[in-house]
C-alpha cells in the first residue's frame, strides 16, 4: 500500500472510530457493517476490529515493505488449521462429555453478580471456546463489563475449561499477531489487509464461533482470496469464483460430515462483494471486466440490502392469531434477552404499544411475549432493543428477538445440577408439557412447543432458576 494511500486509510479509519464514540447512529452503522464479517450483536468487536486496522495501518508508516514470504505464509496457514481443529475438538469432547448428538444445543443459566446470564453453543456456533475469556478475566482481573458475553455460564459447566483456555488464548494471540504482521510488512496494499483482515477474523472465532460460524467461513473467503491473488496468472473470474466456492464447501461441511441440521448463508453478502472487488480490480479483458463490474455492483446491493436489515433492524413483522389456544402454549413471538430482575412483565409491554401483547411471562431477567396485530407493527427489533436499554439502563447484554416457529412435538433434555424435590413445568410459556421420564440421567420432557430450540432451553432454563433448581438444558438446534 503507497505511503499516502495507508495514511489517508489510517486517518478515516481512525475518524470513523472517534464518530462512532461520540455518535450512537455512526456505531450502529459501523456496526451493521462490520457484524457482517465479525458476527454477533455486541459492537465491542467491529470496534476492536476496526482499531486493530487503524493501529496496524498508522505502523505501517515505519516499516520497511516487502514481499511477503512463503515461510510466513505457511505459518498463518498453520496457525489458522490448528486454531479451528483446536476448538472443533473441544466442541466435540465437550458434547461427548454429555452424550450429545451433532444437532443438540446444551446451554446454561447462572448467577452473574446481581443478575443472570445465559450461554448455549452448537456446531456452527462454538462457544465452548468462549471460557477462554472467562478465564482471562479471572486470571487476570480484568473484565470487560456486564455488557460483554464472557463465557461465564459455559465456563461453570465445561470440564476442561481452565485446562483448555490458555491454548485457545495462544492461538488467538497468535493469529492476531501474524495479521498485524501482514499488515504493516506487506508491500501489497490489498494483500496487507486481506491477510490481516482474515487473521483477525480467525483470532476472533478461535474464542467465538469456530471454523463452521460466520466469522469463521468470512476469514476463510477472504483467505481463500488472498492465497488466489498469489497465482500470478490466475484469471478474474478464478478470483471470485474459487474462493467463493470453497467458503461455500466450509459452509456446507457439518452438513456433509455431521448430519448437521443447519448451514450458514449469511457469510455470503461480505465475501462475494470482497471476492468481486478484487476479482473486477484483476481483471484485464474488457468483456470480462465489464461481467465482473455487473457482479459487483449486484453484489454491492445485495451487500447494502444487508446492512439495511442490520442497521434498522427486521421488523417485528409477526402479526397472526398469537393468543394462548386451548390446549397448547403460548406463541410467542417476542423474546427479549437481558432485562433486569426487578423489570415486571407489564412495564415491558408498556414499551410495545405498537404491538397488542395477548399474553406474556417474564423469568427473572427473561421476558417472552405473544403478539397480536392486525398489521405489521411500526417497529424493529433494533428500534425494540434500543428502547429497552433506554429504559433499563442497569441491563447488561440485552437484546430482542422474534420467533417464527409453529406448533411442533419437541423434547428438552434436563441435566441436573442441584435438583429440587419437587417441580411444576405447568408455569413455562412456550411448551405444553405432555410427559417426563428419566432417560441415561437426564430429566425428559416432551411436548407441544412453538418456540424455536434455542429459545426454548433458555426459557425452560430461566424457568428452572425460579424454582430454585440449577441445571443444563438441552434442546434440537432447530
Amino acid at each position: 500500500m503507497k505511503q499516502k494511500e495507508s495514511i489517508l486509510l489510517a486517518l478515516v479509519l481512525w475518524l470513523a472510530i472517534i464518530a462512532a464514540l461520540l455518535f450512537p447512529t455512526v456505531m450502529t452503522l459501523l456496526h451493521a457493517v462490520i457484524r457482517l464479517f465479525t458476527e454477533g450483536n455486541a459492537t465491542a468487536k467491529s470496534m476492536v476490529f476496526l482499531a486493530f486496522l487503524a493501529v496496524g495501518l498508522t505502523a505501517r508508516q515505519f516499516f520497511a515493505k516487502r514481499e511477503i514470504s512463503k515461510n510466513m505464509r505457511n505459518a498463518l496457514l498453520c496457525a489458522v488449521v490448528l486454531s479451528m481443529a483446536w476448538g472443533l475438538f473441544l466442541q466435540l469432547f465437550f458434547f461427548q462429555s454429555l452424550n450429545l448428538n451433532v444437532n443438540s444445543f446444551p446451554s446454561y443459566v447462572t448467577s452473574c453478580g446481581s443478575s443472570w446470564c445465559w450461554e448455549g453453543t452448537y456446531i456452527q456456533h462454538n462457544h465452548v471456546t468462549k471460557t477462554a475469556i472467562y478465564f482471562f478475566e479471572k486470571t487476570t482481573g480484568i473484565y470487560f463489563g456486564s455488557g460483554i458475553d464472557d463465557g461465564a455460564p459455559l465456563y461453570a459447566i465445561v470440564p476442561f475449561a481452565d485446562a483448555a483456555a490458555p491454548v485457545t488464548l495462544l492461538f488467538v494471540a497468535l493469529l492476531f499477531g501474524l495479521g498485524f504482521a501482514f499488515l504493516v510488512l506487506a508491500r501489497d496494499r490489498v494483500d496487507a489487509l486481506l491477510s490481516a483482515a482474515s487473521a483477525f477474523l480467525f483470532g476472533i472465532a478461535s474464542f467465538d464461533g469456530g471454523v463452521f460460524s460466520m466469522c469463521g467461513i468470512s476469514a476463510a473467503a477472504l483467505l481463500f482470496i488472498y492465497l488466489w491473488r498469489q497465482k500470478k496468472h490466475a484469471s478474474g473470474l478464478g478470483q471470485l469464483v474459487i474462493p467463493i466456492a470453497l467458503a461455500a464447501f466450509l459452509a456446507f461441511a457439518p452438513n456433509l460430515f455431521f448430519g448437521s441440521f443447519m448451514y450458514y448463508r449469511d457469510w455470503f453478502a461480505g465475501s462475494v462483494l470482497v471476492a468481486s472487488l478484487c476479482a473486477f480490480s484483476r481483471e484485464q479483458t474488457g468483456r470480462m471486466k465489464v461481467t465482473l463490474l455487473g457482479v459487483l455492483l449486484f453484489s454491492a446491493m445485495f451487500f447494502a440490502g444487508f446492512v439495511y436489515e442490520k442497521q434498522y433492524g427486521a421488523d417485528v413483522r409477526i402479526y397472526r392469531t398469537a393468543s394462548l389456544a386451548e390446549n397448547l402454549p403460548g406463541a410467542p413471538n417476542v423474546f427479549i434477552y437481558g432485562l433486569p430482575l426487578d423489570a415486571s412483565p407489564e412495564q415491558v409491554a408498556l414499551l410495545m404499544p405498537e404491538v397488542n401483547v395477548t399474553s406474556s411471562a417474564k423469568y427473572g431477567w427473561y421476558y417472552v411475549a405473544s403478539v397480536n396485530s392486525i398489521s405489521t407493527p411500526n417497529i424493529t427489533l433494533v428500534q425494540l432493543t434500543q428502547r429497552m436499554r433506554n429504559a433499563f439502563p442497569q441491563s447488561g447484554y440485552l437484546y430482542a428477538d422474534e420467533n417464527r416457529n409453529a406448533y411442533q412435538f419437541q423434547q428438552a433434555y434436563i441435566v441436573w445440577k442441584s435438583r429440587p424435590v419437587a417441580i411444576s413445568y405447568d408455569g413455562l410459556f412456550s411448551m405444553k408439557v405432555l410427559k417426563t421420564q428419566e432417560y441415561r440421567g437426564y430429566t425428559v420432557l416432551s411436548g407441544i412447543a412453538a418456540a424455536s430450540g434455542p429459545n426454548l432451553a433458555l426459557e425452560i432454563g430461566s424457568y428452572l432458576r425460579t424454582q430454585s433448581a440449577d441445571a443444563i438444558v438441552v434442546t434440537s438446534i432447530v
